[in-house]
């Protein structure tokens, strides 16, 4: 159900038995032949619009079984892959019941991700010595100033050798749709988790070199790297990968305050749109001791502090999280992309995987 690796879809890429006997073992009438429609989809992205009932995906991983170009009636059938500007509505219940609970839709999504990244970016992926090369490709910043900072600590780290490995693969690395930036990273994780205690952590510090070379972490960038993080913690410690703890909301009251706030000041536009967010998602997990809201300036240091231990509630206490995360990031009426992402991140560092497309509110 997790695909192998707990939190995303690399293993069921780099294993055996073959990815089409895997997908029939769990819907025996899937047919390979709508591998062909999946991959069109991908290759045809449109703006999605904010009609209701709009089926576009914003998990960040999957195309939609259909979209909405921003100046055009819907269409039904087409497949499409939104932009990353796209928006659409969830509600909290159908996120909580799709964790750790794929549909064939999802087997599907994540299929389409192994057949429309290219083929030389996976096999870089799945390559002892190049995975790394993939992730640092991916933290490259678009400022040519910035750019050659972070390529000067990869060399200084390892050597030119992995710097110009780096460079090689940028360009293609660039050119990637934004849904399909964490669905390659999460190709390299396998591969990652197998290397020697050193290297996976003097990868870590390099990577995070990598997106502090501006000063300014940005929310794409932490996605990545929290992502990144917990599975190389995962593999340098598996006791702390145990999904289910014992813990009480009321005993996180803090960090879920903490947390609520970066998710509401994030996508809001506003103090008051932040704080009416906030009030939401708050009253779904702890209403009856709902801190004052303010700023999260630190919202990093922040996020790095408070989801280890909600990574220890019990299973129920997560499950209302979950509940008031949505609730949070959905209160303008609208998710974007970026947004379901920071959930998606969220969710795997609490051990709650989501699958590769979210759906839509009733």
């Amino acid at each position: 159900m997790l695909f192998g690796d707990g939190m995303g879809f690399s293993s069921l890429f780099a294993t055996h038995p073959p990815l089409v006997s895997r997908i029939q073992a769990l819907e025996p009438q899937f047919n390979p032949r709508e591998f062909v429609a999946i991959a069109r989809a991908w290759s045809q992205p449109v703006t999605s619009g904010d009609a209701e009932g709009a089926d576009v995906s914003i998990a960040g991983f999957a195309p939609a079984s259909s979209g909405i170009a921003a100046d055009a009636p819907r269409k039904t059938g087409t497949g499409a892959l939104p932009m990353a500007d796209a928006q659409v509505a969830l509600t909290p219940k159908k996120v909580t019941a799709q964790v750790a609970h794929p549909g064939s839709d999802d087997y599907q999504a994540a299929a389409a991700i192994h057949t429309t990244i290219s083929e030389r970016l996976r096999t870089f992926a799945y390559m002892t010595e190049r995975a790394p090369q993939v992730i640092y490709a991916l933290a490259l910043d678009s400022d040519a100033r910035v750019r050659e900072k972070q390529l000067r600590i990869v060399e200084k780290v390892h050597d030119a050798a992995t710097r110009a490995g780096v460079e090689e693969i940028a360009p293609e690395v660039g050119a990637l749709h934004p849904m399909q930036r964490l669905p390659l990273a999460q190709l390299t994780f396998p591969c990652l988790r197998r290397r020697p205690r050193p290297q996976l952590q003097s990868f870590l510090i390099a990577l995070n070199q990598l997106i502090q070379a501006d000063g300014n972490v940005q929310i794409e960038e932490y996605c990545l790297a929290r992502l990144i993080s917990a599975q190389v913690v995962d593999a340098l410690d598996p006791s702390r990968a145990k999904p289910t703890g014992s813990l009480k909301l009321s005993a996180c009251a803090q960090e879920i305050a903490d947390v609520f706030a970066v998710i509401a000041g994030y996508g809001s536009d506003n103090a008051a749109d932040a704080q009416r967010a906030y009030l939401l998602g708050m009253h779904e997990v702890l209403p009856d001791s709902i801190r004052e809201y303010t700023e999260c300036k630190e919202w990093a240091l922040a996020l790095d502090k408070a989801l280890p231990k909600l990574n220890a509630l019990a299973p129920a206490g997560k499950e209302l999280l979950v509940r008031g995360l949505t609730q949070a990031i959905g209160a303008d009426g609208k998710v974007s992309v970026t947004e379901a992402e920071l959930l998606r991140t969220v969710c795997a560092t609490l051990h709650c995987p989501l699958p590769p497309q979210l759906d839509l509110a009733a």
